[in-house]
């Protein structure tokens, strides 16, 4: 009795141990695919972080952008960083709007200022600062600087985007 079980052992034993490690190689394969998903959910929740961060950014930058029907509103803010910066406005000059781009949601468009003003080139520089940084999108297209003591005359075009 005694062979035959150590014979039958003999013949099942490889059988078995193929048997285990068919099952350590699927545990291994089934521990790397756990955390692959676990780096996967990591990686899914910094991107909605990320997807969070930048509808923010687009909000603020959506929030800048004047609308075409309010461009007293773009003039008086360009009046008053002025009087802030110690810059005298002459005047101030709409132009036509130039289309940017159309989407289906609105239309963008440049709305160029002429503004005549005096200022020293520090405070310019200040207002320049203010105007880009501030609470709508404008861009310095064109500065013409005749020099004179103490104010120096100042010609420039800003385009404000708007939208429609």
């Amino acid at each position: 009795i005694f062979y035959s079980l150590f014979v039958l052992e003999l013949v099942f034993l490889p059988y078995q141990v193929r048997k285990f490690f068919r099952g350590c190689l699927r545990i291994r394969k089934i521990k790397k695919e756990l955390s692959r998903y676990k780096e996967d959910i990591e990686n899914k929740t910094s991107l909605f972080k990320e997807k969070e961060k930048l509808r923010r950014e687009i909000m603020e930058e959506e929030s800048r952008i004047a609308s075409l029907n309010d461009t007293s509103a773009l003039s008086a803010y360009i009046s008053e960083e002025a009087k802030k910066t110690a810059v005298e406005i002459l005047k101030i000059t709409l132009q036509d709007e130039q289309l940017i781009k159309e989407t289906p949601t609105a239309n963008y468009f440049y709305l160029p200022l002429v503004i005549e003003a005096e200022a020293d080139f520090h405070n310019l520089a200040l207002f320049f600062n203010r105007l880009h940084k501030g609470m709508y999108l404008l861009e310095t297209k064109e500065v013409i600087i005749q020099s004179r003591w103490p104010n120096h005359k100042i010609k420039m075009v800003v385009c404000g985007i708007v939208k429609e």
